[in-house]
């Protein structure tokens, strides 16, 4: 039997603590410590066993390995800026995190990749090894896991933005209103979504630790095992992030590695330029840019950007 705990590391000098304290006694620095989750094996035996039992799922041959990269396993968001930022588009499995102030537009970026996807004609679908990944009919739909707003809020902006259009697929978005990372995996787990929305991160906990929703040690368990389900169901997923009052992406510096790609989305509140960058993608270059201009229905793309300044 496997017994489950939380443990307080430090993230200067990696001593544990069975409980929280404010200061480190191995380096003596302050506010260094982040909970843990942990599973302890009372039996070595047990262990081995369990990890030979494993060993097949973790073999894969490359003959068998579907394509996840390249422009041939890529779908289009409907926003060209956002996909020439990723690298091309979206790919299958990938988890990218979008950063930026509050009020800056990111809700809004995504919310209007949501409706460009429901406005499509297809839905998206996973292709198969060697073929391109198609947007075909399917009972799939989007999962939005609201954790800061209600999804009657989410419905107004909605409709703000369609400008009185009704978008033919509404039926094919789900809200969802937990803020439990279990809960939520099982619910991607059982429906299987084309898209996966989660705004924001720091919102989401796990009842595995004794720390508050927003805390280092829940935003990465959270993002560890949403990251670990999307990819071995090949679901794209967009993680909103919360930035410190230093401009910095909340949460620990391994949050960044974890995901696939690191967005943020910057500029002033006040003016209608935005500016979107990459950070970190694994899946492309960073050294691209996207220029949108906030509008009163939404966020607007700017082609040209020469024209505008």
């Amino acid at each position: 039997m496997a017994k489950s705990s939380s443990v307080f590391i430090c993230q200067n000098c990696g001593s544990s603590f069975s409980k929280w304290q404010g200061k480190c006694d191995t380096c003596a620095e302050w506010n260094t410590l982040a909970e843990e989750f942990v599973q302890e094996s009372k039996s070595h035996a047990s262990l081995k066993l369990r990890r030979a039992g494993k060993i097949r799922d973790s073999l894969v041959n490359f003959s068998d390995v579907e394509l996840v990269s390249g422009a041939e396993s890529r779908f289009s968001t409907g926003i060209g800026e956002l996909d020439r930022v990723l690298g091309g588009g979206l790919v299958p499995g990938a988890v990218i995190l979008l950063g930026g102030e509050p009020g800056i537009g990111k809700s809004t970026l995504l919310t209007q990749v949501v409706i460009n996807l429901l406005n499509s004609k297809s839905q998206i679908t996973n292709s198969k090894q060697g073929s391109k990944p198609k947007l075909q009919n399917s009972k799939n739909y989007i999962l939005y896991v609201a954790g800061e707003e209600s999804p009657g809020q989410i419905s107004l902006r909605i409709k703000r933005m369609l400008k009185g259009n009704k978008t033919s697929k509404s039926d094919k978005l789900t809200f969802c209103t937990s803020t439990n990372v279990d809960e939520v995996i099982a619910i991607i787990e059982n429906k299987k979504p084309s898209l996966v929305i989660v705004d924001s991160i720091q919102t989401l906990h796990t009842d595995d630790l004794t720390g508050a929703s927003g805390s280092v040690g829940q935003i990465r368990e959270c993002t560890d095992r949403l990251t670990q389900v999307v990819k071995r169901l090949h679901i794209p997923a967009f993680l909103v992030g919360h930035v410190t009052k230093e401009g910095n992406i909340a949460g620990p510096k391994v949050l960044e590695h974890i995901v696939d790609a690191v967005l943020e989305l910057s500029g002033e509140r006040t003016g209608q330029l935005r500016i979107l960058r990459a950070i970190k993608n694994r899946f492309g270059a960073t050294d691209e840019v996207g220029v949108f201009q906030s509008v009163e229905w939404g966020m607007e793309e700017v082609a040209n950007p020469a024209e505008l300044f």
